[in-house]
């Protein structure tokens, strides 16, 4: 993944990047702009037509014109955010060289092959009718899913399930445009998943349910829908790019999860629903550090306090998380304790500012907010800010 160096207008059907970065992209390569406004579905794919990298600044040349604008500039404005956060466009090659594709008709209930099942690939530990034990093993590198999972099902594109006796790891590879989830880790242990994109799904881009010593690491999720159906009717329909832990609540069972250095964009509900860390372990925590959510129609992030924390009711902390232009709150907390601590963040521009709520009706409640820096476009008043 790299990052817009140029501004793309409407329109425009050549980009700039970092001729470092796209050393090994190629013509034909289909690539995907993220999205860097309030608009969480301006996020698009193109294919790439030509590459000119005689210099350190490389033009790409796509066989369709952009239908959004995408900020770029040639520097990181993280000198902008407190030296943290990046707001460029990022642009993310979607092609490898090994591929697993599903299904590509058309949903058609007149049809006789109306499933769109999509395919998925499961990695579990079973035992056959001899008693024999099976223990999987998954081990994926430069690997691209494509028109994966099924549809109104928990059945993600890449499924880890009950998968808990040998190591597993998936690491620059992407996954993209599925009728249901993309990553779910659910009763699964000793998962790595790092420098891995995830892009345009249903209800959740990654969904860890159950497990232990699962670790995420630089991980993009874009482009992530509500699932179509009236089936539920006025019921709540789960969602969001990345559920840590908020599947199930309360999820006893999920222990030693560590999601670093992670973005979160486009996302039609909001960007991380994750479990706070122990108050005044910031400095030191890797449960949950210096991760991004942008563009989502709702919240940057929500943190309620963990199960498997003896102390969170008593206090819960979320902290070294950046949020810009999302529709609603970059930080949101209202779950039940007696006290509730933000640190080390950078909201900018999100329209909803943050919302810190320690819910329940007893008196003596606390909320604390440190090395919080918020940022906007209009002048503050002092009287109310």
């Amino acid at each position: 993944m790299t990052r817009l160096t140029a501004p793309v207008d409407i329109g425009a059907d050549i980009i700039s990047v970092m001729s470092a970065d796209v050393a090994d992209w190629n013509v034909g390569d289909q690539i995907y702009l993220g999205p860097t406004s309030y608009d969480h579905d301006s996020g698009e794919h193109h294919i790439i037509s030509g590459i000119d990298t005689a210099t350190d600044v490389a033009t790409i040349t796509l066989t369709s014109a952009a239908a959004y604008y995408h900020y770029g500039t040639a520097e990181s404005t993280a000198a902008t955010y407190n030296g943290v956060t990046d707001i460029r466009g990022e642009v993310v090659n979607e092609s490898r060289n090994i591929k697993i594709v599903g299904d590509t008709e058309t949903y058609d209930d007149s049809t006789t092959n109306a499933e769109d099942w999509g395919g998925q690939i499961v990695c579990a530990d079973h035992i056959d009718i001899n008693g024999k034990n099976y223990a999987c093993s998954l081990i994926f590198d430069n690997v691209e899913l494509a028109q994966m999972s099924q549809k109104d099902t928990e059945k993600a594109a890449l499924r880890f399930e009950g998968a808990i006796t040998n190591p597993h790891s998936v690491t620059n590879s992407v996954f993209h445009e599925g009728e249901g989830w993309g990553l779910n880790i659910k009763n699964a242990a000793f998962v790595t998943i790092t420098n891995t994109q995830i892009i345009g799904f249903n209800n959740f881009g990654v969904n860890i349910i159950a497990s232990n010593t699962v670790a995420l690491d630089n991980v993009f999720v874009s482009a992530i829908e509500p699932r179509d159906t009236d089936a539920i009717g006025m019921v709540c329909d789960k969602q969001s790019c990345f559920a840590i832990c908020s599947y199930n609540d309360p999820d006893t069972s999920c222990t030693d999860i560590s999601v670093q250095n992670s973005i979160a964009s486009g996302c039609h509900h909001g960007g991380f629903v994750v479990p706070g860390h122990t108050c005044g372990e910031a400095d030191t925590q890797t449960t949950f550090r210096n991760n991004v959510a942008h563009s989502s129609d709702g919240f940057g992030a929500r943190f309620f306090p963990s199960a498997v924390l003896d102390d969170s009711a008593t206090c819960y902390e979320g902290s070294h998380f950046s949020a810009y232009h999302n529709h609603q709150n970059g930080v949101v907390t209202n779950s039940v304790s007696s006290k509730v601590v933000v640190s080390n963040m950078q909201m900018i521009d999100n329209l909803w500012g943050i919302t810190v709520i320690s819910g329940g009706t007893e008196e003596g409640r606390e909320v604390s907010m440190d090395s919080v820096h918020i940022y906007g476009e209009t002048e503050g008043d002092d009287d109310i800010c």
